[in-house]
């Protein structure tokens, strides 16, 4: 289809319940975060929150242990507000550098919360117009929709938001779609969070601007369950694992790149991981692993960085794998050069309250076709 450019629609379910599930819990174990009001040892006054430092946070930088009690929040806000006094340690004004200790007790405005989260605004990709069955099309990959939200499976080579090199992006389409619609006057999608062009998988959209609300603040608040799967060069150092290191932005030959980092600018960044199976291949190829990906933040190339710090670099992605992500790529019967290198990192799962009624809601988006034909290779 014209429409589609360079991605293909259509899904190929894992062909092994073996993989599948793999014996895996649904929360695999992993503790989520619920934001500070559900914190032990956090109290509330007055327009104030106040919070104890636990002992495993000792000798933390101030700044970034607020930055991992309210997600999103900027590097300058929490400067003004440590000038002004608004933010203290154990009722005395310190710096951002300032290294907590066990029982600490930091204070700061309830405000600050609120400050950090932004509603996404209305979409406003470029109008194009859908065939009938090119809407068709579209509509199989919607994983689920009510009148609050509506989950896409995106294919990867999609762009999730469209821009000036940009012919098609899912914004463009989905906003297609609901213009053919009776009842399009009154819908209003927001996209809710992004994924990279190059993975596949599930994207939330809010419906409404009360939607949006609800489903940021739980983003925020990391009570979102989000789960990924990666099939990487190598094997991990354990099976399992988390990798919790800063990451910030630079400017790069060929573009803009992500790196570990450790200064005060740099973003929180966690990652959870398990190896769920291993296999050899050839000599020539090596091993390659499938791990299940349980991220606490949403940052730029977070799993990709993360999983090369580890030394298994996802296949495919030679921006942070180098020529270790391409060299099992042949023996997969997978391109491994030119522009069709596919990015084997599938967005698999979100659980998250429904906006719509508030009981658990989750969504699942079945591996895409490279990610799937590698899948197989891995069961034999």
């Amino acid at each position: 289809m014209a429409w589609a450019d360079n991605f293909v629609f259509g899904v190929v379910s894992a062909s092994s319940d073996k993989i599948r599930r793999s014996g895996i819990t649904e929360r695999s174990g992993v503790t989520e975060r619920s934001g500070v009001t559900e914190r032990s040892g956090t109290t509330k006054h007055s327009g104030t929150t106040e919070q104890v430092v636990q002992q495993g946070e000792s000798n933390t930088r101030l700044d970034r242990w607020l930055k991992r009690q309210v997600d999103g929040l900027p590097q300058s806000l929490i400067q003004k507000l440590l000038r002004r006094g608004k933010i203290r340690v154990n009722g005395q004004k310190v710096a951002a550098s300032h290294r907590l200790a066990s029982e600490d007790k930091v204070s700061w405005p309830d405000s600050l919360a609120s400050a950090s989260v932004k509603t996404p605004a209305k979409m406003k990709a470029k109008r194009i117009t859908l065939t009938p069955t090119e809407q068709e099309e579209l509509q199989k990959q919607i994983l689920h929709e009510d009148e609050a939200i509506i989950a896409i499976n995106k294919p990867p080579g999609l762009a999730v938001q469209g821009g000036t090199k940009q012919k098609r992006s899912l914004d463009a389409l989905l906003l297609a779609l609901f213009a053919a619609r009776a009842d399009a006057s009154a819908l209003q999608p927001r996209l809710l969070h992004r994924l990279d062009k190059r993975t596949g998988g599930v994207v939330l959209f809010a419906k409404t601007a009360q939607a949006a609300a609800q489903g940021m603040e739980q983003f925020r608040n990391r009570t979102i369950h989000k789960e990924y799967w990666a099939i990487v060069a190598g094997v991990p150092p354990d099976d399992t694992g988390t990798v919790d290191h800063p990451l910030a932005k630079r400017s790069s030959i060929g573009g803009q790149k992500v790196q570990l980092d450790e200064s005060p600018q740099a973003k929180e960044a966690i990652t959870h991981w398990r190896r769920i199976t291993t296999q050899s291949l050839s000599a020539e190829a090596g091993k390659i692993s499938l791990l299940e990906l349980f991220p606490e933040t949403g940052r730029m190339h977070q799993l990709r960085v993360h999983l090369a710090s580890i030394g298994t670099p996802i296949l495919g992605d030679g921006k942070y794998g180098g020529r270790e992500a391409f060299r099992a790529l042949p023996a997969l019967g997978l391109p491994h050069s030119g522009d069709k290198v596919p990015l084997l990192l599938l967005a698999r799962k979100l659980v998250l309250e429904s906006p719509a009624t508030g009981r658990e809601l989750s969504l699942e988006a079945p591996p895409f076709p490279a990610f799937a034909h590698a899948l197989e290779q891995l069961e034999r």
